[in-house]
């Protein structure tokens, strides 16, 4: 079935279950028969950054601990296609609001619509 109609375990076991046939996911996935992937049909990772490169932002929230036992909190965000940290900021006191506030900073509402 796998084969012939392209279905995968999901699939084959709801079918299963329709005729009465009670079997998990694990053994009916151990049965299908391995995919191998087409090495020339997918996109390496450098040909998507160069292609979505000017409209990537990421972002990133940590912690970092001080020799005196103190909690900084961090947040930053890098645009890849410029290669730069458009926002970055740092507070001992992070809460919800502190956190909700960093994008707004970060990405305004103008800005968006501009572009």
């Amino acid at each position: 079935m796998a084969t012939e109609n392209s279905w995968r375990a999901s699939k084959i076991q709801a079918e299963q279950s329709e005729l009465a046939i009670r079997v998990g996911m694990v053994p009916v996935s151990r049965c299908m028969p391995k995919i191998l992937a087409d090495r020339s049909q997918q996109q390496r990772w450098i040909t998507f950054l160069r292609n979505l490169g000017e409209v990537i932002t990421d972002m990133d929230f940590f912690v970092i601990p001080t020799l005196w036992f103190v909690l900084l909190y961090a947040w930053f965000a890098i645009d890849y296609g410029r290669r730069r940290i458009p926002h970055s900021n740092l507070t001992e006191n992070a809460n919800a609001c502190w956190a909700i506030q960093r994008p707004r900073e970060a990405f305004p509402m103008n800005e968006l619509k501009s572009s």
